[in-house]
Formats: C-alpha cells, sequence, structure tokens
C-alpha cells in the first residue's frame, strides 16, 4: 500500500500527540523534544498548535 498524504498527516499528528504526552508526563518539555530528536522551535511551536487541537492529551 501507498503511503498517501492523509496517511502521512495523520501518522505526523500522532507523533506530535506522543511527544506532548511525554513532555506533560515527565513535567519537562526540553527532556521531551530532545528525546525524540525534535528542535526547540518547532516542539514549541507545534506545541502551541496542537494545545487549539487537541483539548486533552490521552
Amino acid at each position: 500500500m501507498e503511503k498517501t498524504k492523509e496517511i502521512t498527516d495523520y501518522l505526523n499528528y500522532l507523533k506530535k500527540v506522543q511527544v506532548l504526552k511525554y513532555a506533560k508526563e515527565q513535567g519537562k518539555n526540553k527532556e521531551a523534544y530532545e528525546f525524540f530528536g525534535i528542535k526547540r522551535a518547532p516542539f514549541i511551536s507545534g506545541k502551541k498548535n496542537m494545545k487549539n487541537r487537541v483539548k486533552k492529551v490521552y
């Protein structure tokens, strides 16, 4: 099966949720973005964007 744009977008969304969940559990954003290999600026902007999209991270 070929990856469509929708599948890629969904996988990216799941990774963002996973990073935010990890940051919430650890209580430290720095640990989360370093653990997942994400730079600080995209993490912070992604966190602001996801905050509007996700009411509660499970």
